[in-house]
C-alpha cells in the first residue's frame, strides 16, 4: 500500500498473508481519517516512484478520481503502461461522489465550490451548467475507460458513498472466482 500526494507518505512491504491484508484495511481506514485538506497530488510521478520499489510482480491498485489536467492524466497512463510492461497487474478504481460529482445534483441555489487540491473557489448555480458539466464528466469517464481497456487495466467505477469494504473486497472476491 502506497499513500502519496506530491511525494510518498506511507508505503508498506508486499506480502500476501491474511494478517498483512487486515493491516492494509486498517491502514486504509487510518488514511481516510487522516485526510489532509487542500493537498495537491502527482499521481504519475508517485506511480513511477512506487513501481521502482517493486521487486517482483505485484497487483497494483490505483484509487483516483481522475480529476487531473490532460498532462497529468497522460503521465498517469504512461506510468501505468510501465507497470503493465513489467508484468504487474493493474486495477483502477475511479472514485466519484455519484450524486454531486457525476450528476451535479444540488438544490437550485448558488453554491461555492472549492478545489480540494488548489483551494481555488468558484460561485455558481449548478443548474445553469448541469447539462454541459454532466456531458463533460461522461466524456471524460469514457476516455479513461477506453485507455484502461487499451492497456488491459481493469476499470471499476466507485461511488464514494460506499465504504471500502463494500467496494474492494467484493471486487477481489469476484475477481478471484473468475481466475
Amino acid at each position: 500500500l502506497c499513500e502519496f500526494n506530491t511525494h510518498i507518505n506511507r508505503i508498506t512491504p508486499v506480502k500476501s498473508s491474511k494478517i498483512h491484508t487486515n493491516n492494509l484495511f486498517r491502514l486504509l481506514e487510518e488514511i481516510e481519517k487522516d485526510k489532509n485538506e487542500f493537498t495537491k497530488s502527482a499521481i504519475g510521478d508517485s506511480i513511477y516512484k512506487s513501481a521502482a520499489l517493486l521487486k517482483k510482480r505485484a497487483l497494483f491498485i490505483l484509487f483516483t478520481d481522475f480529476f487531473e489536467n490532460n498532462a497529468e492524466t497522460d503521465a498517469i497512463f504512461k506510468a501505468l503502461q510501465l507497470l503493465k510492461h513489467h508484468k504487474h497487474e493493474v486495477i483502477v478504481f475511479n472514485l466519484l461522489d455519484k450524486k454531486t460529482e457525476e450528476e451535479l445534483s444540488f438544490e437550485n441555489k448558488a453554491y461555492e465550490f472549492t478545489d480540494s487540491e488548489t483551494n481555488e473557489s468558484i460561485k455558481l448555480f449548478p443548474s445553469e451548467i448541469k447539462e454541459s458539466y454532466t456531458q463533460l464528466i461522461n466524456d471524460h469517464k469514457k476516455s479513461i475507460k477506453l485507455k484502461c481497456h487499451q492497456y488491459q487495466i481493469d476499470f471499476i467505477d466507485v461511488d464514494i458513498d460506499n465504504g471500502i469494504d463494500q467496494v474492494l473486497l467484493p471486487y477481489l472476491v469476484r475477481r478471484n472466482k473468475t481466475k
